[in-house]
C-alpha cells in the first residue's frame, strides 16, 4: 500500500480532503493500489484473509517505513470488471465512485474508467483523528 492523494469521492464523511491535502501526507490514507490472486489459486475466503492480514500489519509498517501512522486504508475497484466481494468479505467501506478523472487529469473530463471507492478505517477514532489532529 501506497500514500494516496486526498480529494475523492466519499471522502468528505471520512475525514476532511483539503485538510489531508495541505498537511503534506501526514494523515492522508494509505492505498492499495494492486491486489491480484491468480486465477488457478482455489482457496475460500483467501482474498478477505489477505486484506485483513495486510490492514492489521500496515499501522506498524508504516509507522516504521515512512514515520507516520495511517489511521485510514483506501482502494480503488475498477466496476466494469470486478465487484469489490473480497473488499466486501473484509469489511471495507463503499463511499462512492470515482469521476473517472484520475490524479493527473488536467481536461476536467472522464477520461478513465470509473471505479468504486473502498476505505478501511484502521483506528477506531479515524474520523476524529483526521479532521481534528491537522
Amino acid at each position: 500500500m501506497q500514500p494516496q492523494q486526498a480529494g475523492r469521492a466519499g471522502h468528505s464523511q471520512h475525514g476532511n480532503p483539503e485538510r489531508l491535502q495541505r498537511h503534506g501526507g501526514a494523515a492522508q490514507p494509505a492505498g492499495d493500489a494492486r491486489f491480484l490472486i491468480l486465477p488457478h489459486l482455489r482457496v475460500p475466503h483467501l482474498a478477505s484473509a489477505i486484506l485483513g492480514r495486510i490492514t492489521r500489519r500496515l499501522p506498524a509498517d508504516w509507522q516504521n517505513t515512512y514515520g507516520y501512522t495511517p489511521v485510514l486504508a483506501e482502494t480503488f475497484v475498477d466496476a466494469e470488471r470486478f465487484t469489490g466481494t473480497c473488499y466486501q468479505a473484509a469489511n471495507w467501506i463503499h463511499v462512492g465512485t470515482t469521476q473517472g478523472r484520475g490524479k493527473l487529469d488536467r481536461h476536467h473530463q472522464q477520461a478513465l474508467p470509473i471505479k468504486d471507492v473502498y476505505l478501511k478505517p484502521l483506528h477506531r477514532n479515524y474520523q476524529a483523528l483526521l479532521t481534528t489532529a491537522l
